[in-house]
């Protein structure tokens, strides 16, 4: 089991394919006293489909409010904006005892990480070259 005196720190990108099984692990962590910190990045958008397909409507997604999800699993969920909110969000998450902390940071539709640029770049090269 995990040292309940260490904090656990869970970064997410929204929309996780796998997010109802997520949503019951979160539940469980009250069970065994665990208190870890999820920062979950929301850009309202399924960017990597748009990578693939800009032409297509549904990539756009209506504000799901993750941060909400969290009371009703025991945890507390906040969302921010910038970059202070979350140092604060942070800060205040690493006191907190007794339930998990789901910070939603929200982002900009249309921003993609660099990691998700290069791989589209690379595959789009790979298939024009004929490879």
């Amino acid at each position: 089991m995990t040292d309940p005196s260490r904090t656990i720190l869970d970064i997410r990108r929204s929309l996780e394919p796998k997010l109802v099984r997520r949503a019951t692990r979160e539940a469980q962590h009250r069970r065994y006293r665990l208190d870890p910190i999820v920062v979950l990045f929301n850009n309202a958008s399924w960017e990597m489909l748009r990578a693939f397909q800009p032409e297509s409507r549904f990539n756009d997604l209506d504000d799901w409010k993750f941060a909400a999800m969290a009371e009703s699993l025991g945890g507390y969920g906040e969302r921010v904006t910038t970059r202070r909110q979350l140092r604060d969000a942070l800060e205040q998450a690493v006191g907190r005892c007794g339930r998990f902390s789901l910070i939603e940071v929200m982002l900009p539709r249309g921003v993609t990480s660099t990691t998700l640029t290069r791989f589209v770049s690379g595959f789009k090269a790979a298939r024009a070259s004929g490879a």
